[in-house]
Order: C-alpha cells, then sequence, then structure tokens
C-alpha cells in the first residue's frame, strides 16, 4: 500500500533529479577579457623597463611622457569595465607626474634612484604624494585583475 500510494511523488522526484543540471558557472572574466588584461600587463611590463632605464639618458618628464603615452594608447575596450577603470585613473596618476618631474630635468639615473633623491629635497613631499598615488592606483588594478 505505502509504495503503491508514494509512486507518483517518487516517479516525479526521479525525473526532476534525472533531468536537474546544475547551474552552469561562467567565469568572472572571460576569454577575451582575460587576454585583453594579459596584453595590457605585458605592454606596461615591457615598457615599465624601458622607463626606469631611459631617464639615464633623458628626462623624467620625456620618461614618463613617453611611458604614459604607450600604456594610454593601449585599447582597453575588451577588458573588464573595473579593470580598465582602474588602469585609466594609473595612467592619471603617472601623468600627475609630470609636473612633479620637470624641474629636476637635469637629473639622470634609474628611475628610482631618482625619485629617492627628489623625494628627499625641497618639494619633496609633494612629488611623493604623487608617487604614492601611482602605487595606490597600481593596487587597484593589482585587486581588479584578481576579480
Amino acid at each position: 500500500m505505502f509504495l503503491a500510494t508514494n509512486i507518483p511523488w517518487f516517479f516525479a522526484l526521479f525525473l526532476f533529479l534525472f533531468n536537474y543540471q546544475s547551474p552552469v558557472k561562467t567565469p568572472a572574466v572571460s576569454e577575451s577579457e582575460k587576454s585583453c588584461i594579459d596584453h595590457m600587463i605585458s605592454i606596461d611590463a615591457q615598457a615599465g623597463k624601458i622607463r626606469n632605464r631611459a631617464c639615464e639618458k633623458q628626462s623624467l618628464t620625456k620618461t614618463i611622457e613617453e611611458y604614459v603615452a604607450t600604456i594610454d594608447a593601449v585599447d582597453l575596450s575588451n577588458c573588464p569595465r573595473e579593470f580598465a577603470a582602474a588602469f585609466k585613473r594609473h595612467i592619471q596618476a603617472w601623468r600627475a607626474m609630470i609636473p612633479l618631474c620637470d624641474p629636476h630635468a637635469n637629473l639622470r639615473g634609474e628611475m628610482h634612484d631618482l625619485f629617492k633623491q627628489i623625494e628627499q629635497g625641497a618639494g619633496g613631499a609633494a612629488f611623493k604624494k604623487g608617487f604614492d598615488k601611482v602605487w595606490s592606483t597600481w593596487s587597484e588594478v593589482e585587486k581588479a585583475m584578481e576579480k
């Protein structure tokens, strides 16, 4: 008697479980978005290596202008919006460094060494604040890459 009255219920449960498909988990970032991120990070890494040594032969201002022009030319339209926005803020932070470098046109050396030297001189606090913004926006880029 128990089996006969519960067959429709059991049959319905069986059909449900047999036909149930777990939701397809889509990746947080599509392949094209990941490719865009990877491309941008690769360009930035290459341009950053050049930037760090270029100011041994030319001014910091010219070096940063060239670096900004290179990374700003990359098309971010296929990147996730959050990543693209973070990277654009990072570019702006670098662009804001240009007027802070103008007074130091005659300095030559590896970029980070020059930055340390400038931070210890007159106007160093403003320069450090600008460079701290570069680092904080880079942290935003890294966070956006994790999503």
